[in-house]
Parts: structure tokens; sequence; C-alpha cells
């Protein structure tokens, strides 16, 4: 039993998932996440190379003018890559399956769905003590991502949104 068990934990230890930790720096940007589509999406922090989950209790349905409620610290100064990842069931499909047991074998036709995916990723270089938003969505099967840096002027408090510069993504 202990040798069963030994065996166990190194195999569960590599499934788990490994989230996102902010930086305890106070030389950072923040980042917020929205969500423009019905679906919940898989969403990930590219730093050095290094893919971090994003815990989906971050991720706010809102309209990019709104004011937003879950600011994460992101590190300044290097390329960070947000990606987002999408599943739905696009349909189903029907399809001959062999059936076999020691008396006969025969051929039923059985239905599955069919999952589909969409992925898409935003790579730019955060600038000290700003706020970015990244709004991503889907519509019919085409996937969007776009990430604006977000600032209220004191004159009033109407929100601006300013698209980054979009960088090449990380060469890992």
């Amino acid at each position: 039993m202990k040798r069963q068990l030994l065996i166990a934990l190194p195999l569960l230890a590599s499934c788990t998932t490994k989230y996102y930790i902010p930086p305890g720096s106070d030389v950072s940007a923040t980042v917020s996440f929205s969500n423009l589509s019905a679906e919940i999406p898989d969403i990930s922090i590219i730093d050095n190379c290094k893919t971090s989950k994003i815990n989906n209790s971050y991720i706010e349905y809102k309209k990019p003018s709104d004011e937003s409620t879950f600011k994460i610290k992101i590190p300044v100064k290097r390329k960070i890559s947000f990606e987002y990842k999408y599943f739905w069931i696009s349909g189903e499909k029907t399809e001959p399956v062999t059936i076999e047991n020691q008396y006969r074998s025969h051929i039923e036709l059985r239905k599955t769905n069919v999952i589909s995916e969409c992925t898409e990723t935003v790579t730019f270089i955060p600038e000290e003590n700003k706020h970015y938003e990244v709004y991503f969505g889907k519509n019919v099967n085409k996937c969007m991502i776009k990430a604006s840096e977000a600032f209220f002027l004191n004159s009033n408090k109407q929100k601006h949104l300013l698209p980054v510069i979009i960088t090449d993504n990380q060469k890992c």
C-alpha cells in the first residue's frame, strides 16, 4: 500500500494547475479582464515563458465604459502575454463503432458532441503605474481579443481607453 501511495503522489502533483501569483514589487501595473461573450474562457498569463492560469472569479462581465472591479498586479518593462481559450459544443456527429464480445461483433451508430475551440493571444509591454483592460469575446466561431490602457481624466469622470502597442508573442 505504501509503495502505491508513493507512486501516486508525484502523479497527482503533476496534475495541479499553476495559478498566477502577482509580483510582490511595488513597481508594477494592473490589469482587468472583461468577457464580452456568454461562454466562460480559460485565461492564462505568460510571463518569461511561464504560463499561469487566471482564476475565473477575476473575469468580469461588463461594458468597456464601466469601471473594473478586479485589478491584478502585473510586471512592467517586459513582454506579457494574455491567452484566452474558448471551448464550446458546436454540434454533434454520428460515427460507426464496432462492438465486440466473445460471441459476436456488430457495428452501432453513436452520437458524440463536436467540441470547438478558439484561442487568441495578445502581447504588450506594460508600463509602471498604468492600468490595462483586456477584453475578449466570441462571435459565432470567431474569437477576438483587445487590450487597452484605461484611465480617467480628473476634469470628467468618463473612462478613456487607449489601445496598447501590440508586440510579437513571446518566443519560448
